[in-house]
């Protein structure tokens, strides 16, 4: 009789949670987690700001390094490069008569073959991209490749400056300076910009 009153008292002793209590916790819990995404939304909402900044510096400098070292063109057992920097004669496009800058350039290649007289590469600026158009062993590409910015993301990447100026004195051209400016929307009203200069001569 004495050990069942001494349980009776324990269990009497044992205090539960009460509804109070759980809707403190509840409500700490759902504020932490709500902090938490928050935080985590601002975390990956300015590291795709970031990622996105990033991709187009690496756009716009593979861009000029191509028109500078040049497109490959041909087979891969006979893969040829026609650009800036191996040129034999250099031509500025869309130039008005007498003026020292135009919107792209033409890149004559050096001939090795009889098939190769005709063969140039055409780097300009059609409003929208940068693009590349070029003959080789005197077949022309079917249609011009799309530099930058690529023919997807047409739509994203903004170019505000495409320029290409002369840089050396004398009538024959063999170096230029490429200005290249571009943007993206990383948010609805937040772009992200770059801006290169690069000067390129070709091998005399």
């Amino acid at each position: 009789m004495k050990k069942m009153n001494c349980l009776k008292r324990t269990l009497s002793n044992q205090s539960g949670v009460t509804l109070i209590e759980l809707i403190t916790v509840l409500s700490i819990s759902g504020l932490l987690i709500l902090v938490s995404a928050v935080g985590l939304s601002v975390f990956f909402s300015k590291y795709r700001s970031l990622n996105t900044w990033v991709e187009l510096q690496a756009d716009a400098l593979n861009c000029i390094n191509t028109i500078k070292m040049g497109v490959p063109v041909g087979t891969n057992q006979d893969v040829q490069y026609y650009g800036v920097a191996n040129a034999k004669k250099l031509k500025l496009m869309g130039a008005i008569f007498g003026s020292l800058s135009g919107s792209g350039i033409e890149c004559t290649p050096p001939i090795i073959t009889s098939a190769q007289s005709i063969d140039k590469a055409q780097y300009y600026y059609d409003g929208r991209a940068v693009r590349v158009n070029y003959v080789y062993k005197g077949v022309q590409v079917a249609s011009p490749l799309y530099l930058f910015p690529k023919q997807e993301k047409l739509d994203q990447i903004q170019i505000t400056n495409f320029r290409i100026y002369k840089e050396n004195t004398g009538d024959e051209l063999y170096a230029v300076r490429v200005e290249l400016s571009a943007r993206i929307k990383v948010t609805n009203d937040k772009y992200k910009s770059v801006s290169f200069k690069t000067q390129i001569a070709r091998n005399l």
